[in-house]
């Protein structure tokens, strides 16, 4: 591909640009040739820039902005055959009227999530610095998204334990952040985990860092996706994803406000077995002489 840019620039004596694949080492660069006059005969520079990164990112944006565009149609969308339905003579029939107006309020909540969760995404992305990092109680964050949805597991008969630190902890965290990422992470364990199965958050010191742990006994999650699971709107199954709710955009909110404080997230999962998400939180520097 070098070759064919310089012969061409050599051939036309013009500048010619174009892109070199370099596959063996996962990069692309972006190559302009021009002809330079010598005193030994005609020669031609050659100056490549790794653009790879660039067009990843530029990747990115277009999925994202494709897959922003199917989950906002598909709540639309049903809205709009419901209402249809009841324009068209549904509004004579009580039984169903009721039924469509739910649908209707059903998938504007869904729309409404969507694009509240699409805000705090572009939020924490674009104004870092609106978190206020500060000493945090974390036991007691932990216990709170513990008992906020005790309800929906006992709903869904599923086991939801808290594992407390034996003793108090601090970390220099955005409460409000914090919060979220373990309301996050606690709806998803929630919602993939089965009936009769179990999730637990735990709490504990580990070094310089305090580890938040949630696991589960769901369905688990298979080792070609785990390393794409915080992408915005990836999901390991679509069809199953869409039908426990959500948006598509929990886990990513979790990294990013992860990051923001500072932190670190992995995921340890198996297939079948269950899922492990552990974050760790940076404590406050000791004090002291």
């Amino acid at each position: 591909q070098l070759q064919e840019i310089i012969a061409q620039a050599l051939s036309t004596g013009k500048m010619v640009r174009g892109e070199v694949d370099l596959p063996r080492r996962k990069r692309l660069l972006d190559v302009s040739a021009v002809v330079l006059s010598l005193e030994s005969g005609p020669g031609c520079l050659a100056v490549a820039y790794d653009v790879t990164d660039l067009r990843r990112l530029e990747k990115m944006r277009r999925e994202f902005v494709s897959n922003v565009s199917h989950e906002l149609k598909t709540p639309l969308t049903s809205i709009q055959a419901y209402a249809d339905t009841l324009l068209n003579g549904g509004l004579e029939d009580d039984d169903s009227s009721r039924m469509f107006v739910e649908r209707i309020v059903e998938q504007s909540e869904r729309l409404s999530l969507l694009i509240q969760d699409l805000l705090r995404l572009a939020k924490i992305e674009s104004e870092p610095e609106a978190y206020r990092l500060e000493p945090c109680d974390a036991g007691a964050i932990a216990a709170t998204a513990v008992q906020d949805h005790q309800a929906i597991a006992d709903k869904r008969q599923v086991q939801l334990e808290l594992i407390p630190a034996e003793g108090p902890l601090t970390v220099i965290a955005d409460a409000d952040g914090l919060r979220t990422i373990l309301n996050n992470l606690v709806i998803n364990a929630l919602s993939y985990t089965p009936s009769g199965g179990r999730v637990t958050l735990g709490v504990r010191r580990s070094g310089v860092r305090v580890l938040f742990e949630v696991q589960d006994t769901g369905v688990g999650i298979a080792k070609e996706h785990q390393s794409r699971v915080f992408e915005r709107f990836y999901r390991v199954n679509k069809s199953r994803a869409r039908s426990v709710g959500g948006t598509g955009l929990g886990l990513a909110i979790v990294r990013h406000l992860v990051e923001v404080m500072q932190g670190e997230i992995t995921l340890e999962s198996e297939l079948g077995t269950g899922s492990t998400f552990r974050v760790w939180i940076p404590t406050p520097p000791p004090t002291g002489p």
